[in-house]
């Protein structure tokens, strides 16, 4: 017992827990922690039962840093992760899209900042103040899924990211790896509050999706791309094509339903016309 309170106690300390003296239960922002027992007092209120089996101690929702806590350290009680097979290139797009100099650790999955500009974007500070907050998201970062179109939102601070799609519809003047994983990251952080749906939802409800476009339109506005506006979908037999406007330039989207796969992505340049009718 001595041991876990010496263990408790030091957890306190180096991440600067507010002790309720009453309680004995230190206040960790999304819940407590029990110096006596060594773990929260409630589960992990960001339960992603999808990704929870790539780190078995992850099955404990009570638990603290991964029941290491004499090298780890937890001072907000909540997950900020990413994960998949393309994390490297998800940490790389964000640094490009904000400036800031990141850093991921494998064995607890969170990305960090380690500089930060003195200057920074409202892109920048937007992603900076996500990873600094006291709520927690957790972004998938992978290739080849069948379940995915380019990124997919579940909400509860849940969002999924196929590359193989970014790579099928980043062109010239189209869509931007960069600005996709800025509004993907975004539209989790406005979402998680919303109920997790384990399938995703068909379509980002419009406070979240709105204002991850809007993110994404600043990214562009940097890149010195044009703005998306709108989007419409046709579907011809088991092929969908999505017709996305980015005010200069159309991009079309040709998805096979079999396995929501790009077949193909072209960029047209839009005529006099076609703009001044917008």
């Amino acid at each position: 017992m001595n041991e876990v309170l010496r263990v408790g106690c030091r957890c306190a300390f180096l991440t600067s827990y507010e002790r309720d003296n009453e309680s004995g239960l230190d206040f960790a922002q999304a819940r407590y922690y029990s110096g006596q027992l060594g773990r929260f007092t409630s589960v992990d209120p960001i339960f992603l039962p999808t990704l929870k089996h790539i780190d078995p101690q992850l099955f404990n929702l009570y638990s603290y840093v991964r029941n290491n806590p004499l090298s780890n350290t937890d001072s907000q009680g909540l997950d900020l992760r990413v994960d998949g097979s393309n994390v490297d290139r998800y940490v790389k797009d964000l640094e490009k899209a904000t400036g800031l100099k990141l850093k991921y650790d494998p064995k607890t999955f969170l990305v960090t900042i380690v500089e930060a500009p003195k200057e920074l974007s409202e892109v920048g500070q937007k992603i900076k103040d996500i990873i600094e907050a006291k709520d927690g998201i957790w972004i998938k970062a992978d290739s080849d899924r069948e379940d995915v179109i380019v990124d997919q939102f579940y909400g509860a601070g849940l969002q999924d990211i196929d590359y193989s799609d970014i790579d099928a519809v980043s062109k010239p003047n189209g869509l931007t790896p960069e600005s996709i994983i800025v509004h993907a990251t975004v539209e989790a952080w406005e979402g998680r509050k919303m109920p997790l749906e384990k399938d995703g939802y068909d379509e980002s409800p419009e406070g979240p999706h709105k204002e991850g476009i809007r993110f994404e339109n600043l990214v562009r506005k940097q890149q010195g791309l044009g703005e998306r506006t709108t989007e419409s979908s046709e579907q011809k037999g088991n092929k969908v094509i999505i017709t996305v406007d980015l005010t200069t330039h159309i991009e079309k989207i040709t998805v096979d339903l079999k396995d929501n796969s790009i077949k193909k992505a072209t960029v047209e340049k839009k005529s006099t016309k076609q703009k001044k009718g917008n």
